[in-house]
């Protein structure tokens, strides 16, 4: 089915019954789970155990930001290790772990021994999955790069080290009190305490690996950059730190919020925050002055991804579309469904519907995006109380309670103002006492990659009935193990956020007051992004040439089209899983339409897709057959 489904499943090996058996009956006196006289017997019960303990262990090497953010969903994580692990060692036992766990996967618990085709046999794929991709294995089964615990570490404009402070901070912080922004505070500082000044040398360049030897000097230009406008707000003693300070600035402005302003660094810990930001540009330095100079001269031309770069790109649109699907085939996907989104735009722009009518008119669409003036008045929460009175006509009811809150904050991401909007709440359910509300965090209002033609249609991807709505979903799927919910899942996440602000505005749940403008040009973004990471991985596409396909196919400025190009330059293959996502979404209704005709009914389809949480687009392909298996039954 390529794109709509991709149902291929692998063939796994299986433990010889009598091995197993020689094991169970406790061989030379060691029973399967050791002494424990209350250790599970059957194989479903093994396996939440086994699901549930793999959790812990994951975090329990995780570095320490993510592990801070890991000990909101499980309290008991705190205790399970007395003294954080230095990195190397958290290395080298995160690795043991997670081949320990795959080997286990593969063996005891492979889909085939757990049902085939049941919630747990699910769960087992999804987790072989994503420890695969930790450990970075190629197609042979032999790792590409073991860096980093779990997963291979690159240094780009928006990952790793020291930019994965902010950015973590903003994607996963899961509450709103001063006493968390403490524990990330301390964690960051942890952080870089814990980073070995000889590695410091080895984590800059890393970014290199994932990009063509073409590119590198303009992705370190950048990183340099942005390095020192970090260091330059480093801030004083008596000041909030730049990179959390905005955030507890517009937490301030939240109920609840308490005391999140008094939240403030230490003249020695601010002197340690510079000194490892002057460390990685140092690195940064050395690495720019170690490239071919050569390489300057090949920049327009282009070159395409080879080597483990490209198995690695080539994994992660397969994971998104489906392992059958033809990258020449996405792309005549990308490029019709442009082509009919562009025609749409013709309707509330007043113009002929057809692309040249629309195209002609982006240049005044970019100085409309740009203006002050004229931008939708009204803010996220009213958007979210006109979609929350209608969510019943989008998703059929009982659906999880959703609490979503927004504040204005300068920027605190990068020193461009590129932040994540949207800050997801944790993963306990809503009854839970422990649970607290998701937070949005609106964009700063004189950012100036900041679309004002996109600032209704993002709030609603951006919360409900977008990633705020899959959130929920995450939190009451009580059943699923954490290991499964604590990872994100782009694909379906943005791909059902692009969908849903869509569907909501056909079912008339809010009134665009652009007329449709903003959630088609968002669209646009997502699918010409398809287009221009195919282009520039496969096809040897030069900046320019996928800057000008951007500025053709959108109405984005040529900042943000820029932008968009470098992301896709520093991290091959993310830029596309939002309009992938989209097609999938689409591509998954139709089908289900069309198998049942007059019978189909979109809120009970919606909720199939989203009962369960986020999983990889071909765990969804299953969930929604065996729901439609179900439905054609009765």
């Amino acid at each position: 089915m390529g794109i709509l489904l991709g149902m291929r499943r692998g063939s796994l090996a299986r433990v010889p019954v009598l091995l197993f058996a020689a094991l169970a009956c406790g061989c030379g006196g060691v029973p399967l789970f050791g002494s424990d006289p209350a250790a599970p017997r059957d194989r479903a019960s093994q396996f939440d155990r086994f699901a549930a303990e793999l959790f812990f262990e994951r975090a329990d090497t995780a570095p320490p930001l993510a592990r801070a953010r890991l000990q909101a969903m499980a309290p008991g994580l705190q205790a399970a290790s007395a003294a954080p692990l230095g990195d190397a060692r958290r290395r080298s036992v995160g690795e043991r772990r997670m081949r320990a766990a795959l080997d286990r996967l593969r063996s005891d618990f492979s889909p085939a021994r757990l049902g085939s085709e049941t919630p747990r046999a699910s769960w087992a794929r999804v987790l072989t999955r994503d420890l695969e991709r930790a450990l970075d294995l190629g197609p042979d089964g032999a790792p590409r790069r073991l860096d980093g615990a779990g997963a291979p570490r690159t240094l780009s404009p928006w990952t790793g080290a020291p930019f994965e402070a902010p950015s973590m901070l903003a994607r996963e912080m899961p509450a709103r009190t001063a006493a968390d922004l403490a524990r990330w505070k301390s964690a960051m500082l942890s952080a870089i305490g814990s980073i070995d000044p000889a590695e410091r040398e080895t984590d800059a360049p890393t970014v290199l690996e994932r990009v063509t030897p073409t590119r590198a000097r303009r992705v370190l230009a950048v990183l340099r950059d942005e390095l020192r406008t970090l260091s330059a707000e480093a801030g004083s003693a008596t000041a909030l730190d730049p990179l959390f300070g905005p955030l507890a600035e517009a937490l301030g402005r939240l109920p609840g919020a308490g005391g999140a302003r008094s939240i403030r660094f230490e003249g020695a810990e601010l002197r340690a925050i510079s000194d490892a930001l002057a460390s990685f540009d140092d690195a940064l330095e050395r690495a720019e002055n170690g490239l071919d100079e050569r390489a300057d001269a090949r920049i327009d031309q282009g070159v395409a991804l080879a080597g483990p770069a490209r198995e690695r790109w080539l994994a992660r649109i397969a994971d998104a579309a489906g392992p059958d699907a033809d990258l020449g085939a996405l792309s005549d996907l990308a490029r019709r469904a442009l082509v009919d989104v562009t025609r749409a735009l013709g309707e509330p722009l007043g113009v002929e519907a057809n692309v040249d009518a629309v195209q002609a008119q982006f240049g005044e669409l970019r100085r409309r995006a740009l203006r002050r003036s004229g931008a939708p008045s009204r803010g996220p929460v009213a958007l979210w109380a006109a979609v929350e009175g209608g969510l019943e006509a989008l998703v059929a009811a009982p659906h999880p309670e959703v609490h979503l809150a927004s504040a204005k904050s300068r920027s605190f991401e990068r020193p461009r103002g590129r932040w994540a909007p949207f800050v997801r709440g944790d993963l306990a359910p809503v009854d839970d006492p422990r649970a607290r509300p998701a937070l949005h965090l609106a964009r700063r209002s004189r950012d100036p990659l900041a679309n004002r033609l996109l600032e209704e249609p993002e709030a609603l991807r951006y919360g409900l009935p977008g990633h705020g709505f899959v959130d929920a979903y995450r939190r009451a799927a009580r059943d699923t193990p954490l290991a499964v919910r604590a990872v994100s899942r782009p694909t379906f996440e943005e791909g059902w956020s692009l969908y849903a602000t869509a569907e909501a505005a056909a079912l008339g749940l809010y009134a665009p007051e652009d007329g449709g403008l903003g959630w088609r040009v968002q669209e646009l973004v997502a699918l010409a992004s398809i287009l221009v990471d195919v282009g520039l991985h496969e096809r040897g596409w030069s900046t320019e040439q996928a800057v000008e396909t951007v500025l053709e196919l959108t109405p984005l400025t040529e900042l943000a089209a820029r932008e968009l190009v470098l992301r896709a330059e520093c991290e091959p293959g993310r830029v596309a899983l939002p309009g992938i996502g989209l097609l999938r979404m689409r591509a998954l209704r139709s089908y289900v339409e069309e198998a049942l005709g007059d019978a189909f009914d979109a809120p009970r389809f919606h909720r199939a897709l989203l009962l369960g949480g986020p999983v990889p687009m071909a765990e969804a392909d299953r969930r929604i057959e065996r729901w439609l298996d179900l439905e054609t039954r009765s």
